[in-house]
């Protein structure tokens, strides 16, 4: 987990300012109205991917998800230049609703990190091998003892004292219980 925040955030993090900084000044040098096109285009794309996700519920197949979420990165590049060029068409028409146009930039970036970070946890997942042992005839990745951390005396003597202090606790409950069954029928008589 300590790795996965030290390495793969800042990454995924850094790369998404990066996607998005370079998309946004390609839309804003470029001419006007000329990337609105892209609006019914990038729509069509993210219905296909809702349909394809909702395909892979029943399938479970790794490659389609994969492919969603590689096609997902590309059509969220290319709402950058969409939403950029028509946050500056409708300021140019009188439209001054800035916290409207943050909003819209911001899910847009808040989408380019999730599916880059998803894409780097992947790899990292892939690209970090997993033990296999020979075993019967064939190669397992089961866990074994030795794959296990090997924990000091002070550890287990710290599980062993919050074992201790679970099992009072359970009983004092235990007899808190007893006490109020007891003292049950009191209650009725009066």
């Amino acid at each position: 987990m300590e790795y996965f925040l030290n390495s793969i955030l800042p990454t995924a993090f850094m790369g998404t300012a990066m996607i998005f900084t370079c998309f946004t000044l390609s839309a804003l040098y470029a001419r006007r109205r000329s990337y609105l096109f892209l609006g019914g285009i990038l729509m069509s794309a993210m219905s296909l991917m809702v349909l394809s996700s909702l395909g892979n519920l029943f399938f479970g197949s790794i490659w389609l998800f994969q492919a969603n979420l590689y096609m997902g990165l590309v059509v969220m590049c290319g709402f950058v230049l969409f939403d950029t060029q028509l946050i500056i068409e409708k300021a140019e028409n009188g439209d001054k609703d800035y916290i409207w146009h943050c909003v819209d930039l911001f899910l847009d970036f808040v989408t380019l990190f999730r599916k880059l970070m998803m894409i780097l946890a992947m790899n990292e997942k892939v690209s970090q091998p997993t033990p296999h042992r020979w075993k019967d005839g064939f190669w397992s990745a089961s866990v074994y003892a030795s794959d296990l951390p090997c924990y000091s005396d002070t550890h287990y003597s710290v599980m062993q004292a919050n074992e201790q202090e679970v099992n009072q606790k359970l009983q004092l409950m235990e007899k808190k219980e007893q006490v109020k069954a007891s003292c049950l029928p009191f209650f009725f008589l009066n």
